[in-house]
């Protein structure tokens, strides 16, 4: 191994040396899709499970009537962190050009599951295998047409600056903060996900509508910052010391200050440049305050960083 190998051990996130810092981390949203109402050609027996947006639409009485609605899923790994160690919880949705006009898009939790399905406006399975208008499934009904929702925890969509004029685009999101607090609206959350709906009330006038069709998670034109996604502040967490040794090719850590029974991740990268390109090395769970680990050094490189994150 070269001596000219060099190791960094990054202050990026709560784990070095200094003040206790907050988490911000962003959850992918991979179950999502929308109900459209429209049956003059076939569109509310329609899934749209695979489609690259999740629309809410409101058209006017005789453009003809049409609604739409998206639903979406939870991320799994919200519900690995308690209330207490949540700050904020957002839901972040992109759209690529907005004609939401002066309404509205507000989130409601689901109170019936729902599949996502594989249809799309191009091409519908046979038979179609997730929601649609009519049904939670392709088969069995919603209690009401357009997906079952508890009225009782509306949150407001918050519409965020305009980011390029040429194309009207921005980002959408919603604070779910409190609704994770409360037991009815975050068991609906978690069971069933959630539902996105455009002011529908009053229809706007003849030949209007409004709507945005935003970006969903299947459209691989587009990054991940600009799919869909949850937003979670994490409460700050100690902040943990380390030693950082080379030696007989190998790098080691000796960290300290740990908090017993917590989990903690060891991740590395090659290249600072790429911002998905941290790799999870170890995950641990201390279990003393202090600890020691190291592993062989890349030998196709000749820098590598690293961060310890510990988990609230």
């Amino acid at each position: 191994m070269s001596t000219a190998f060099a190791v960094f051990l990054l202050a990026s996130l709560p784990f070095a040396a200094g003040p206790a810092l907050a988490v911000t981390i962003d959850l992918p949203i991979t179950a999502d899709t929308h109900l459209d109402s429209r049956g003059s050609d076939g569109s509310d027996h329609w899934n749209f499970g695979a489609d690259h947006t999740d629309k809410v639409v409101v058209n006017s009485r005789d453009n003809p009537t049409s609604l739409c609605r998206a639903l979406f899923r939870i991320p799994d790994e919200v519900w690995s962190y308690s209330p207490a160690q949540i700050v904020s919880a957002k839901v972040v949705f992109y759209v690529w050009q907005d004609n939401s006009g002066d309404r509205g898009v507000t989130l409601f939790p689901l109170t019936t599951p729902f599949v996502q399905g594989s249809g799309s406006k191009y091409e519908q399975p046979d038979p179609v295998d997730g929601a649609t208008w009519w049904t939670r499934d392709g088969f069995n009904a919603w209690t009401v047409p357009g997906g079952d929702y508890d009225t009782n925890f509306p949150v407001a969509g918050i519409k965020e600056d305009i980011l390029d004029e040429s194309m009207h685009d921005r980002f959408f999101h919603w604070n779910i903060t409190t609704l994770l607090t409360n037991a009815a609206a975050r068991t609906n959350l978690q069971a069933h996900g959630a539902l996105l709906r455009i002011d529908e009330d009053p229809y706007p006038p003849s030949g209007t509508q409004y709507w945005a069709a935003f970006t969903s998670s299947h459209d691989p034109a587009y990054q991940p910052p600009y799919q869909p996604r949850v937003q979670l502040e994490l409460v700050p967490v100690p902040a943990v010391p380390f030693d950082l040794a080379l030696s007989d090719g190998r790098v080691s850590f000796g960290i300290s200050n740990l908090t017993v029974h917590a989990t903690n991740l060891i991740e590395r990268t090659l290249n600072l440049t790429l911002s998905n390109g941290w790799t999870v090395v170890t995950t641990f769970t201390a279990n003393a305050v202090t600890t020691n680990w190291s592993e062989p050094l890349p030998t196709d490189a000749s820098n590598a960083f690293y961060r310890i994150r510990s988990l609230p």
